[in-house]
């Protein structure tokens, strides 16, 4: 009996890794808008908005590298990567002084997150494709920094499924015991999906209209417009 309650026991942690744009604020149309404003003013180039699913890894760094290799043959230098992140934050400050909405948290996701930190064995943990920086503004800006979530992001790693692999290291450091964990992501998008599939996780998409369509097409299991009938 022992045994086996401790089996139960093991078998009750959680990974929870969560993406921001989209899925936990609704930054998503913003933060691609004023990525590309920040872009064109330090490049000093017309302004283009394209989507991320055109790049190769969605990501801040993956796009800003891949864009700067189509047009100038190399990879942005530290400084043009840093003038990129400071115009970017600009942008993101000047956007939420005009439009606050753009900024707030999807329904649900405060007390949602708060739940969960209060169950037995849950650990959770942020992954962004998004810079730390402009991270920690919006999960300001959405009231969500006060919940203390580890942060991965592009500044830890270029690709997707190695910004989950990040967070999910900083998640399990909340584990007091180590064994078996169930992984569980959250996403907005097509390429959270297929991040979470290469992880070998459990997925759950946030996603209403297109959005949703396209992840139940493409096989994901659950798909929900918020977190409000998440909390069992």
């Amino acid at each position: 009996m022992q045994q086996q309650t401790q089996t139960q026991n093991i078998a009750l942690q959680c990974i929870h890794l969560l993406d921001l744009d989209g899925t936990l604020v609704n930054s998503a149309s913003i933060d691609n808008l004023c990525f590309w404003r920040a872009i064109s003013e330090v490049f000093e180039c017309p302004e283009e908005i394209r989507e991320p699913g055109e790049f190769n890894h969605v990501t801040d760094t993956g796009i800003l590298q891949q864009w700067c290799r189509e047009n100038y043959g190399q990879p942005p230098d530290k400084g043009q990567i840093q003038a990129v992140k400071s115009a970017f934050i600009r942008h993101l400050q000047q956007s939420y002084n005009q439009v606050p909405a753009e900024f707030t948290a999807i329904k649900g996701a405060r007390e949602y997150l708060g739940w969960l930190l209060q169950q037995p064995g849950q650990a959770l943990a942020i992954a962004t494709g998004g810079w730390q920086l402009s991270a920690h503004f919006k999960l300001q800006k959405a009231g969500l920094d006060t919940l203390g979530l580890p942060v991965a992001s592009s500044d830890d790693a270029v690709s997707r499924i190695a910004i989950l692999r990040h967070a999910r290291r900083k998640a399990r450091c909340q584990l007091n015991t180590a064994g078996l964990q169930d992984i569980v992501c959250y996403g907005d998008a097509l390429w959270d999906l297929t991040a979470s599939r290469n992880l070998g996780a459990r997925f759950i998409g946030i996603a209403s209209g297109d959005a949703a369509r396209q992840l139940t097409d493409a096989g994901a299991e659950r798909v929900v417009p918020d977190y409000t009938g998440l909390m069992v």
